[in-house]
């Protein structure tokens, strides 16, 4: 779903800017992809864990009951993906740990089903991309011996047709483009409103308002929102930041889709997309025989 916000605003973009028509843009991206140019369109990543038995850690019990070493100088709470890569490192550091988790069972989000349903395949029920800007996921995958399946490659002569279907009907990415162009003129203006903001010290009363408007409430605020925009837009960041879109800041939707000119990409880069091979939970396993 991000992706194809991405598209549509980078074509809605690149036709503003460059005065081609979007529709004739479209067809120069699919005579790109049809002749294989890499930056036309990529991909995501997938990744994995699988936890270490030699790692500590301490479960909660539903009573609320908690076992907690004595002897450990820093205490890791929750051990999901980043709890357990923070005891690897601290591991390797020398640096003694334990873990508290609230739930039965360590992992976090990530959880991947061997087989599912019969079949030979591995199935994500959690967590299941990695993005080409995670350097260093990536780089802790490779580092723990684990295989990325390059997806780009594997899908290299295969010929694919891109389906959408919002509100009951298919749509075409044509008509996601037109129709996100007047959410890119309206994010385009808030940029430049808000180009001077930093962090939280810099005082910019417009990013104040920005932040304190949901990304419902500024959908609200562009008469021309059409219901398959909006409904994409919660599908996209309702799943990338786990929340709903009535209680996000609109500055995830400002600063999230903005992509420079030329590139296609589901949050602001040009996509990437690589497996895990085996399931993202080969990284807990993979972790157990580091510690």
């Amino acid at each position: 779903m991000m992706t194809i916000l991405s598209r549509a605003n980078t074509i809605a973009r690149m036709s503003r800017e460059t005065g081609i028509p979007s529709d004739e843009l479209l067809g120069m991206v699919k005579e790109a992809k049809a002749r294989k140019f890499p930056n036309a369109c990529s991909r995501l990543l997938k990744g994995g864990l699988d936890l270490a038995k030699n790692f500590k850690v301490s479960l909660l019990s539903k009573g609320g009951e908690r076992a907690i070493s004595q002897t450990t100088p820093v205490l890791i709470v929750g051990a999901g993906i980043s709890g357990l890569t923070a005891a690897y490192r601290l591991t390797q550091a020398g640096v003694p740990v334990n873990a508290i988790e609230a739930s039965n069972r360590v992992g976090g989000r990530i959880r991947t089903r061997q087989k599912a349903l019969g079949t030979p395949f591995t199935v994500e029920l959690g967590g299941e991309f990695i993005y080409t800007e995670h350097i260093y996921l990536r780089s802790l995958i490779k580092e723990l011996g684990l295989n990325l399946v390059d997806l780009q490659a594997v899908d290299e002569n295969l010929e694919t047709q891109e389906t959408y279907f919002l509100e009951g009907r298919q749509v075409s990415l044509a008509e996601i483009t037109t129709d996100f162009a007047p959410i890119v003129e309206q994010v385009k203006a808030h940029l430049k409103a808000i180009a001077k903001f930093k962090d939280y010290t810099t005082k910019i009363p417009a990013t104040v308002e920005l932040d304190n408007i949901s990304i419902a409430e500024y959908l609200d605020q562009i008469p021309q929102t059409t219901p398959v925009i909006r409904q994409l837009v919660k599908a996209a960041y309702e799943t990338y930041y786990g929340l709903n879109m009535e209680e996000q800041s609109s500055l995830n939707l400002i600063y999230l889709i903005v992509t420079q000119v030329g590139e296609f990409g589901i949050i602001g880069v040009t996509e990437q997309l690589f497996n895990l091979q085996g399931g993202n939970e080969r990284r807990k396993t993979a972790i157990k025989f580091q510690l």
